[in-house]
């Protein structure tokens, strides 16, 4: 588990309204017959200051297990009604599905999911797999289902996800972390450019030629 004490209320909170657009969001790869959805949506803008957004707060990102998978069907399922448009995956499928399903996301020892808290709570999630025959990058990971909690945007918890996330990709020797993020979502792209990642210049389409993603890179 790894701490992000941030203590600035200036970093906090802005006095500029609430925007409900998502944090940078990538889709999930499905292990199910479904073929898995790319990209992410804008950022939000940042929460407008309240009291208690004025002091320090910690984000606390921990590695799920198996025995957590309550956890994971919980905070995806909220993720899938908050924000619908950016996940390939049907909240109706999701939520029909088996606690042996749930169980099977976070059993694989390829993949790690990590989840975000602040005081207890969930704040976000984001998940990292091995990267797959569409990156063609057997060395990279692949950042996948970014989503911060409506209420915790504009505190860091994108940052916090993804700075564990690079954690895992070198613990696990991958010399590059890749993320997918849709060209029309520029305010994303600047969060992961700010995060230290950078265009490898190579755009697609997949399933959407309406929608074109560009293919993001870190070297680890």
């Amino acid at each position: 588990m790894i701490l992000f004490f941030l203590a600035d209320p200036v970093t906090l909170c802005s006095p500029a309204p609430m925007n409900r657009s998502l944090d940078p969001l990538l889709t999930q790869r499905l292990s199910g017959p479904a073929r898995p959805g790319r990209g992410v949506a804008p950022p939000a803008a940042p929460t407008p200051c309240t009291g208690s957004q004025n002091k320090s707060m910690t984000v606390q990102v921990r590695r799920l297990a198996v025995g957590d998978w309550e956890i994971l069907r919980e905070v995806r399922l909220r993720a899938l009604r908050e924000a619908p448009q950016s996940f390939y995956e049907a909240y109706d499928d999701s939520v029909a599905q088996t606690e042996a399903d749930w169980r099977a996301r976070l059993g694989d020892p390829t993949k790690v999911t990590l989840l975000a808290e602040s005081d207890g709570q969930p704040a976000g999630m984001v998940i990292g797999v091995p990267a797959g025959p569409d990156e063609r990058d057997p060395d990279a990971a692949l950042m996948l289902s970014m989503w911060v909690d409506p209420a915790f945007r504009g505190v860091g918890v994108a940052d916090a996800l993804t700075a564990e996330l690079l954690v895992w990709s070198r613990e696990q020797s991958f010399k590059r972390l890749l993320l997918w993020v849709y060209d029309a979502a520029p305010r994303a792209a600047a969060f992961y450019r700010r995060a230290g990642f950078e265009s490898t210049g190579r755009v697609d389409t997949f399933y959407d030629a309406t929608r074109p993603l560009t293919l993001m890179v870190q070297n680890l």
